[in-house]
């Protein structure tokens, strides 16, 4: 009865994952870039909710809290009461500013890139450049007018 069981998981498993790649994975990079950021990053979001708001009733005030999230308030001063949830958010700030950076800017890169404007615009340069410098007259590095 076990193999039954596991034989109907995984065809379950790979019924949602053929789906996920039909309805999501395939068509996110038409989205425009803030409906594809909000969705990709509400979990975190929720995430960095849930614990400012168990920060602000734990430690007294939603300022409190803010602050050692970004780091204004060190994690072990006397006036967090809790310095295990302290330290949970001084770590949450650390990590989740960079991987908030880091997703906008590796998004907006890899759609610059798939349109192929970066590797158009180089190469456009670079036949320029040796026109120029075929007629003896680079303009980019100072040699024209």
């Amino acid at each position: 009865m076990a193999e039954v069981d596991e034989v109907a998981s995984y065809e379950a498993r790979s019924k949602w994952a053929r789906w996920w790649d039909r309805h999501w994975f395939s068509r996110r990079h038409t989205l425009p870039l803030p409906v594809l950021v909000f969705v990709e990053l509400l979990p975190v979001v929720v995430l960095v909710a849930a614990l400012l708001a168990a920060g602000t009733f734990w430690l007294g005030s939603f300022d409190l809290a803010y602050s050692v999230l970004v780091s204004s308030t060190p994690p072990g001063d006397p006036s967090v009461k809790v310095h295990g949830l302290g330290w949970t958010l001084s770590l949450t700030g650390w990590l989740v500013v960079p991987y908030i950076v880091g997703a906008v800017a590796g998004e907006v890169v890899a759609r610059v890139t798939a349109r192929g404007q970066v590797t158009e615009s180089l190469e456009a340069q670079l036949k320029r450049f040796g026109a120029e410098r075929k007629r003896g007259k680079p303009k980019g590095l100072g040699g024209g007018k």
